[in-house]
């Protein structure tokens, strides 16, 4: 049970350090061509760490001059202006569209209590051989499964479900593992409510 508490540990952790990426479509629309926006609002809630990488308009003729403050993005867009100075941008009669490239790390997760969430834990372990049938009576066949040899290196395998109580496994090599199921609650996954 230790191990199989320390490599979900380990996964959740390693997703809490993970920077995910997000475009995000913004659209300035000011007669001046400024605007700024709460990046925020446009990231799911919790999100934190938000590094801006790139911020790109839609229009070719528009100049695009950008910062992070405080968590906005400020954006001042000005004409090109190919005969004259740059002029600030009409946004009000011509709006730009901003593609912005942003990084963020989602909200943490916590480990789960694998007994108050309705998880429960199965193991054993395997002689060497190519394949084997468990029978863990669990009573279910949604499950995620984990197979590790004597060292804890993880192995590859075939775990099939046959029934509610039984699953296959299919090793590529016949050596002796250690098989770790956590079994879902009835109701988990898609569409649950």
């Amino acid at each position: 049970m230790a191990l199989l508490r320390d490599t979900l540990t380990g996964i959740i952790s390693a997703f809490n350090r993970a920077h995910l990426l997000r475009e995000l479509s913004l659209t300035v629309a000011s007669f001046n061509g400024k605007a700024e926006f709460r990046l925020a609002d446009h990231l799911p809630a919790g999100a934190h760490s938000v590094v801006v990488s790139s911020v790109s308009v839609s229009n070719d003729n528009a100049d695009l001059r950008w910062h992070i403050a405080s968590g906005y993005l400020h954006a001042s867009l000005s004409s090109k202006g190919r005969h004259y100075s740059p002029q600030p941008w009409d946004a009000l009669a011509r709006p730009v569209t901003l593609s912005v490239v942003a990084a963020y790390v989602p909200p943490p997760l916590d480990v789960p209590d694998l007994d108050l969430d309705g998880l429960h834990h199965f193991g054993v372990s395997l002689p060497a051989e190519l394949e084997h049938v468990v029978n863990h009576g669990m009573g279910k066949t949604r499950f995620i499964e984990r197979i590790t040899d004597n060292e804890g290196r993880a192995q590859f395998a075939s775990v099939e479900a046959l029934d509610a109580n039984h699953v296959r496994v299919t090793l590529v090599e016949a050596l002796p593992v250690r098989l770790d199921m956590i079994f879902m609650p009835d109701n988990a996954g898609l569409g649950a409510s």
